[in-house]
This record gives structure tokens, C-alpha cells and sequence, in this order.
């Protein structure tokens, strides 16, 4: 997963260690968000998922970036010409808000 883009997350830039309770989960609070995982377009050394930077939100490259997670509403990690040669989801995995 790494080497495509930068993937940004929700979580504020702040220093280690991480603690969920300083604020940097908040989606309001403002400062610079968290992208991981770097691109093959910069250094060849930030193509891992450990590496971590801080930008503005707005930002705009064609090496930045997002990942979409999806869930069937019947709960199958799989497509429907797969059935019976799928494991059903052993933990929960959504759309943001909640969503499935």
C-alpha cells in the first residue's frame, strides 16, 4: 500500500507518542493532518507505511491522496460471483458516520 501516495488520515500532526485524548482526533480542530505512507515521486526512503508528515488540509499533488473502504450491506468482503469462497467481515469495517 505504500509508494502510491501520500494517504492522508483524520488524525492531527503531533508528536509521539500518540495519545487519543490530546484533541488530535478531533475533525474540527484545526492544524495540519496526518498523511502516511509516502510516494515513489519523492524520496525512495519515505516509501513505507511507518513514515508520517504533516500538511495543511487543502493541499493539493498528485502524490496525495486517500484510500475508500467499502462494505456490501450484507456484510461481504467479496464480490457476488465469489459467494460460498468468501469469508464473512470478524470485525467491524465501515464507511465514515457509521455507515455500512
Amino acid at each position: 500500500m505504500a509508494g502510491n501516495v501520500w494517504e492522508w488520515t483524520q488524525s492531527l500532526y503531533k508528536a509521539y507518542p500518540y495519545n487519543p485524548k490530546d484533541g488530535r482526533e478531533d475533525p474540527e480542530a484545526a492544524g495540519l493532518r496526518v498523511l502516511r505512507g509516502g510516494s515513489s515521486a519523492r524520496d525512495v526512503g519515505d516509501v513505507r507505511c511507518a513514515v508520517r508528515r504533516g500538511d495543511v488540509p487543502n493541499l493539493w499533488s498528485y502524490s496525495v491522496g486517500f484510500r475508500v473502504c467499502v462494505v456490501s450491506r450484507q456484510g461481504r468482503l467479496c464480490p457476488e460471483d465469489t459467494v460460498g469462497r468468501c469469508e464473512e467481515p470478524t470485525s467491524p469495517i465501515g464507511l465514515a458516520g457509521g455507515e455500512t
